[in-house]
C-alpha cells in the first residue's frame, strides 16, 4: 500500500504502492474509520457502501445510532485521493514559509521572523528551508512548473487532507511526463493554538485563537484576524506574503504561468474575503507588472474558486434573489 494524511483511512487502489484515502473529520472519534467501497471511492465514519436500488446509484447511508453531528441520512461516495509513490517523501513533510515581521524604526529591538506552515507535493518551495541553513538540492527542480494550486483547508485545518485532494486534481499526464513536472500543489495550514504537534514542528509558527470565551467566532484566521503570536501579522498578511513570493520569483519559477486559489468550507470564506480585500500591489496592481516588464516575465493568470463557503463577503446591502423567472437586485 502508498500512504494517506494522517487520521485519514487508508483503501486498496489496485495499484502498487498507492492507497486510497478516506478523509476524516475533527468531530471524528481516534477510531472512528470510513469505510472502503470499491478502487475509487469510499464513504466517511459513520456511514456504509450502498446501492440506491430505485436508481442503482452508488451512494453512502448513514448507520443505525450514529453521532449528533451527522445527520444526512444518504451522501454521495467519496471519491478516494491518491498520493503518487514518488511524491510519498516530499508530501509528508510540514513546511515553513518565512514571513518577515514589519520593521518599526521606533521599537529598541525588531522582532523576529515568523513561519506560516504549510505542505507541498514537492517539499520546500523556498531556495532555502525556513530555520535553516540548509539549501534545496535543486534550485533549478521547480523550472518547468506552469501551474501553482494553492489549497485551503476548512475548519477542521487539516491541510495534509487538502494536499491529498489537490494532487488527485491533477489531469494524467502524457506517459512520458510525471504530473508534478508543470503543476505544483501548495496546501497552506492556519495552525491554532491547539495545534501542539505541528507547533513543536515549526518553533516561530505562526498560530491563531480557534475557540474559546474570549473567541466570539471561531476560527479567526478565516476573516483575517491577527496571528497570537504577533499581533502585527494578520492572517491575510501571510496569504499576501505567499503569494507575492510566488508571483515575484521568476528566478524560482521560470516558466509559472497560473495560480489558482482554492478554499473549501471555511476556507472558502478565507479566499472570498482575502481576494476582495487584499491589496498588495506586487500581486495585483502596477508593481507586479512592472516587476514583470523588468524581467521579461509572461504575465501570470491569478484565479480564485469559492467552495462551499458558510457566508459570503457582500460589498454592501444589495443581495441576489430569484422568484420565479425573474432576478432581482
Amino acid at each position: 500500500g502508498g500512504i494517506c494524511p494522517d487520521k485519514a483511512t487508508c483503501c486498496p487502489s489496485g495499484s502498487p504502492g498507492i492507497s486510497g484515502c478516506i478523509s476524516s473529520k475533527s468531530k471524528d472519534p481516534p477510531d472512528g474509520h470510513g469505510q472502503c467501497c470499491d478502487a475509487h471511492t469510499g464513504c466517511a465514519y459513520g456511514y456504509s457502501c450502498h446501492v440506491d436500488p430505485a436508481d442503482g446509484t452508488s451512494v453512502c447511508t448513514l448507520n443505525p445510532n450514529p453521532p449528533d453531528y451527522l445527520n444526512a441520512p444518504q451522501t454521495p461516495r467519496y471519491d478516494m485521493c491518491r498520493i503518487p509513490p514518488d511524491m510519498a517523501t516530499q508530501v509528508r513533510q510540514f513546511q515553513g514559509f518565512p514571513i518577515a515581521a514589519p520593521q518599526d524604526e521606533h521599537r529598541q529591538y525588531q522582532p523576529k521572523n515568523f513561519t506560516l506552515g504549510y505542505y507541498s507535493s514537492m517539499g520546500s518551495i523556498t531556495t532555502v528551508n525556513a530555520g535553516t541553513a540548509t539549501s534545496e538540492e535543486d534550485p533549478s527542480k521547480f523550472a518547468s512548473i506552469e501551474t501553482i494550486l494553492v489549497v485551503i483547508h476548512g475548519s477542521g485545518r487539516n491541510a495534509d487532507d487538502y494536499l491529498c485532494a489537490g494532487i488527485s486534481l491533477i489531469p494524467e499526464p502524457p506517459k512520458q511526463q510525471r504530473p508534478q513536472e508543470s503543476v505544483l500543489v501548495i496546501a497552506p495550514k492556519f495552525a491554532a493554538d491547539v495545534d501542539h504537534y505541528e507547533r513543536s514542528l515549526q518553533p516561530n509558527l505562526l498560530y491563531w485563537a480557534d475557540r474559546g470565551l474570549d473567541v466570539p467566532i471561531g476560527h479567526t484566521w478565516r476573516y483575517g484576524a491577527s496571528a497570537m503570536n504577533n499581533r502585527d501579522v494578520t492572517s491575510y498578511d501571510a496569504m499576501d506574503k505567499l503569494m507575492e513570493y510566488l508571483v515575484t520569483s521568476s528566478n524560482v519559477f521560470p516558466n509559472l504561468r497560473r495560480i489558482v486559489l482554492a478554499g473549501h468550507s471555511a476556507g472558502g470564506q478565507f479566499v472570498h474575503r482575502w481576494t476582495l480585500l487584499s491589496s498588495s500591489p506586487h500581486i495585483w496592481n502596477d508593481e507586479r507588472q512592472q516587476h514583470q516588464q523588468q524581467e521579461q516575465q509572461h504575465d501570470i493568470e491569478i484565479r480564485a474558486i469559492v467552495a462551499n463557503p458558510r457566508s459570503y463577503c457582500y460589498l454592501d446591502g444589495r443581495r441576489i434573489l430569484f422568484q420565479e423567472t425573474k432576478q432581482q437586485f
